[in-house]
């Protein structure tokens, strides 16, 4: 039933999280989900239906019903004026003409540090050259500038190399996952169903940013909480086929499930169902469904974090660091 699952315990050290124990985990959050039955999902559905322009008459009963009965000789049947759709396609046009201007800053503790190291280099630097030019003059050679003027030109060409790194992997990332463009999409999701969500990680070794529908994501979190990450669990149901699926999690998949995705042994209509407007009457598409429901699970847990206590023989001072469930004394400290 949905609503009435347990979750296994999640304070359990790291050797004990099994994949049993991550399959129990996966099954109860899906049976919390409300997924097909919830809601907010028929809601955000209708939301959708307006802007395309599909009139849902039972929200038009005190129109068609003024008096809680049918009346039988209405004038005419009721028709869609396209009011919501231009409006909110003139904001997208509007939209994609402002400029995405990204730039990446170091915000780090030692960043400043690291600038004046730079400067004290870049001033020992200069002082070695005018040293070098009183003690061995050359003809023609220029006097290096005045301190002050190399000064003023470190602070105006001065860039932290993580700033530089950043910026090049920001570029890289804008670029290759064609971010301009998604943004756009979740600007739409956001006009029509005041909701926008995405999805961003590491796959095959590659960053991605994905925007989530709003209607394919369930989640739980505290009424306090804006963002749906800080939230106590999220679950992504997404329908796609099977080549879909193999690219994004083959080094996840055994050949026997390949196999399986690519030649499925059960039919089942509910993919179908969920993206057609009517769910009655005879379609001879519906023998052409291929699409397979994945679900991509996101909860919080807990583990163990431990503290670890030294003597720093430099400072003579009691020095702490964390470590992760499962750390290893190395033998220098273990002779503490």
């Amino acid at each position: 039933m949905y609503g009435n699952a347990k979750i296994p315990q999640q304070r359990l050290p790291i050797s004990q999280k099994t994949d049993k124990w991550r399959e129990e985990c996966v099954d109860a959050f899906i049976n919390m989900s409300k997924f097909g039955l919830s809601e907010r999902r028929n809601f955000l559905k209708s939301l959708y239906d307006y802007y395309n322009g599909d009139i849902a008459e039972e929200d038009y009963k005190y129109v068609l019903k003024p008096y809680g009965k049918t009346r039988e000789n209405f004038p005419s049947k009721m028709r869609n004026y396209p009011i919501i759709k231009p409006i909110i396609d003139l904001l997208l046009g509007e939209k994609s003409k402002r400029p995405l201007n990204h730039s990446v800053v170091v915000k780090n503790a030692d960043a400043v540090s690291l600038k004046e190291e730079a400067k004290k280099e870049e001033l020992r630097k200069l002082i070695s050259n005018m040293f070098m030019a009183q003690v061995q003059p050359q003809e023609g050679q220029e006097p290096p500038p005045p301190p002050k003027q190399v000064m003023e030109q470190f602070e105006r060409t001065y860039v932290d190399d993580r700033a530089v790194k950043g910026q090049a992997a920001m570029t890289y990332i804008m670029y290759e996952q064609e971010i301009y463009d998604k943004f756009q999409k979740a600007f739409f999701h956001y006009l029509v169903a005041g909701e926008c969500y995405s999805l961003k990680g590491v796959r095959h070794h590659e960053p991605f940013y994905d925007i989530v529908n709003p209607m394919d994501i369930d989640y739980d979190k505290d009424p306090d909480i804006d963002f749906v990450e800080d939230g106590d669990w999220a679950i992504i149901r997404r329908y796609a086929h099977a080549s879909t699926i193999i690219d994004a999690f083959w080094e996840y998949l055994t050949e026997e499930q390949i196999l399986e995705l690519e030649n499925p042994q059960h039919t089942s209509i509910d993919s179908y169902l969920l993206y057609r407007a009517e769910a009655t009457g005879s379609d001879d598409n519906i023998y052409r469904n291929r699409l397979v429901e994945c679900i991509t699970i996101y909860w919080k847990s807990r583990k163990r974090i431990g503290f670890v206590e030294y003597l720093d023989e430099n400072t003579g001072e009691i020095e702490q660091f964390d470590v992760e469930d499962g750390y290893v004394l190395p033998k220098e400290l273990k002779a503490q």
